[in-house]
């Protein structure tokens, strides 16, 4: 199927963050025990569409663009370790060394320039309902080639970008990052101060914006980094396949599309009243909660609807989700740590408990969803309590990744929020949502929140039927 989309590549720039001889000295950083779980992972892909219709190309080529390379670069003086590489040395019998995130002077980001013709298709992608997922690729970065020293060292990108215009339309921005750089909460904050700089012009940005890059504030015991680099060089990945897998984007097959829905404030409380009732013990009664349960449910429901020969009632189904742990440690990390510093959340249920009739189902999911992450938070030990053993539970769950609902974002995160000047944007997209995964993030500052999904087409549909009908028997 092809694209309806016709997206031309303009120009290919790289942009050096800006700073003083002083601060743009040679650093490193080394990973811990919450970043070395996604050295095998593919990159993120983050996508932000903005209506701009007073922008031609030549306004974008002469006035937009000089403004965005310039904010990129003060942007990148604040988050320097993005504009360095992941540092992997080789894995022999010799040589165990921990991987690095390395800053040298003259690394650089990819930064892409692209324009595309078809500028109803692109209104006509802020409507919710689904699209061809593989469209949405032509607007989104790849990273860098992954390369290797002659003495087999890897040196891995970490961020590229990408501003494609829609003459007199709009604008889309693009992001794509290596997870082991840092989780939704760095990335998030990167977006927001280079949004910041370019809108208010300077390269001062607000205090809630200033990355924190001492890892050392994070107290954990030490062994954990020793215990996970162990078992990942074993088990997870090898440094001679690293670059399979570092660089390379998953896109989706044709018969995918991708769709957003959203939870309003009223469906919430609906929903929190409807557990509240039936379940008056359970603590952990959140809007993340009951979102959450009420998806995974649909999405269950509506499998069994779309391949009724290809799955079994009896088989288990999996819930994943991320839980921050910066304001849970003691003593708490700052709000804008740089870096991974999240904890996995493990749900296992059995499909016919998920597919039961009269809303068993979802309350089924909240309970269980609630419980794991109360016993999470209130561990006496702390959070970290039992991450010796997270690589192994999630080594369980990667090998069943077809009844798998993992969570990619959180209601914390205002994405809309991230503004160039321009409004805030009409629609957010995370490509990375193909694999089994939902996003998760407020809803364009009207309250409420939005679900990224990305299906196969007969899964979709049926998907609406259920998702639109609401909670169904």
């Amino acid at each position: 199927m092809a694209s309806k989309t016709i997206t031309t590549i303009i120009k290919q720039c790289q942009i050096a963050p800006t700073g003083t001889r002083d601060e743009l000295t040679e650093f490193s950083l080394p990973l811990n025990f919450l970043d070395m779980p996604w050295l095998p992972f593919h990159p993120l892909q983050r996508l932000l569409f903005y209506e701009f219709t007073s922008c031609s190309s030549t306004y974008f080529f002469e006035t937009i663009i000089p403004s965005m390379k310039s904010s990129i670069s003060l942007a990148l003086g604040h988050f320097l370790p993005l504009s360095g590489n992941l540092i992997v040395p080789p894995t022999d019998n010799e040589n165990t060394s921990i991987p690095k995130i390395r800053f040298v002077p003259g690394d650089t980001v990819s930064l892409t320039l692209a324009e595309s013709k078809n500028l109803n298709y692109f209104i006509h992608r802020f409507h919710d309902h689904p699209r061809y997922a593989h469209e949405f690729y032509p607007f989104a970065p790849s990273l860098p080639k992954v390369t290797r020293s002659c003495t087999h060292v890897t040196k891995v990108p970490l961020l590229a970008l990408q501003v494609t215009l829609f003459p007199n339309e709009g604008i889309c921005i693009g992001f794509a990052n290596h997870h082991v750089a840092g989780d939704a909460s760095t990335i998030i904050g990167f977006m927001r101060t280079w949004a910041s700089i370019h809108k208010l012009g300077g390269g001062n940005i607000a205090h809630d914006l200033v990355p924190v890059l001492d890892r050392s504030v994070v107290k954990y015991p030490c062994e954990l980094d020793s215990i996970y680099w162990n078992e990942i060089i074993k088990n997870v990945t090898k440094v001679e396949n690293f670059d399979e897998s570092a660089a390379e984007v998953l896109i989706p097959p044709l018969d995918r599309v991708r769709a957003n829905f959203v939870i309003s404030q009223e469906k919430i409380k609906i929903l929190k009243d409807l557990v509240i009732s039936r379940l008056p013990r359970l603590v952990h009664v959140s809007s993340f909660t009951v979102t959450c349960a009420f998806v995974w449910t649909c999405l269950v429901k509506s499998r069994l609807m779309a391949d009724r020969e290809g799955t079994t009632d009896d088989d288990d189904e999996y819930f994943m989700c991320p839980v921050d742990c910066r304001g849970r440690l003691d003593p708490p990390l700052p709000a804008t740590y740089f870096g991974n510093c999240l904890a996995p959340c493990i749900v296992e249920l059995r499909r016919t408990e998920l597919a039961g009739g009269s809303n068993e189902g979802f309350f089924k999911a909240a309970e269980a969803i609630g419980e794991r992450i109360n016993k999470m938070v209130t561990n006496e030990n702390g959070i970290f309590g039992d991450a010796d053993a997270w690589l192994s539970k999630l080594e369980v769950v990667m090998r069943k990744p077809g009844s798998v609902l993992g969570v990619s974002g959180s209601p914390k995160f205002d994405v809309y929020d991230t503004d160039f000047g321009w409004g805030i944007p009409k629609m957010f997209e995370n490509l990375s949502t193909s694999n089994g995964s939902m996003s998760l993030s407020k809803w364009r500052g009207l309250g409420g929140l939005e679900v990224g999904l990305s299906l196969p087409i007969t899964q979709m549909d049926s998907l609406e039927i259920i998702f639109l009908g609401g909670l169904i028997s």
